[in-house]
């Protein structure tokens, strides 16, 4: 059962490595996806990195009316176009808890993760987390359009587009939603 699983002791790693282990182009481009999900789903303890393409890497998540948690996971090492580690759009309820996010990277939109949603009751909250060493070339750690709530979490040493010290290189919001406590 999951609940017997110690991940501390054994951990598991996801990764999008293939071919020539020296070559990151030929990676695959999304570890781990879930499209239109109808039930909770739970990512638990994994180590999730090596992805490589042109959309999102990493973690994918969209269109769903589900309940996502991630929880004790390592989302590193991935880059994409649309955002490094994880991307979520249009998603009714992701909770991030205990979990590091570092050393992404995105071409275009967010090096750690960029949640996007466009209604109300849709939110992403993330707690007891650690984001940081992400670079993108819009949003470094966090990009939000939509509803976040971030708690007891640290944000460090984000970029954008090469700088840490760029307005939003740690968090970067479009809504009036986001709650930072």
């Amino acid at each position: 059962t999951r609940e017997a699983r110690n991940w501390k002791l054994n951990p598991t790693i996801l990764t999008a490595e293939r071919g020539d282990l020296t070559d990151i182009e030929d990676n695959c481009d999304i570890i781990v996806s879930s499209y239109d999900a109808a039930s909770e789903t739970i990512l638990d303890g994994f180590i999730i990195e090596g992805a490589y393409g042109y959309g999102p890497a990493g973690i994918y998540l969209s269109n769903s009316s589900a309940r996502h948690l991630i929880n004790h996971c390592v989302i590193r090492n991935n880059n994409g176009s649309q955002a490094g580690g994880l991307l979520a759009e249009y998603i009714d309820q992701l909770y991030i808890s205990n979990t590091l996010i570092h050393h992404n990277q995105a071409n275009y939109g967010a090096g750690g993760l960029l949640s996007v949603n466009d209604k109300d009751e849709q939110f992403t909250q993330i707690s007891n987390s650690v984001i940081a060493y992400n670079t993108g070339l819009i949003f470094g750690g966090v990009g939000s359009i939509g509803a976040m709530t971030i708690q007891n979490s640290v944000l460090w040493g984000n970029q954008i587009d090469g700088s840490a010290t760029a307005v939003g290189a740690d968090i970067a919001v479009s809504s009036e939603y986001i709650t930072v406590d």
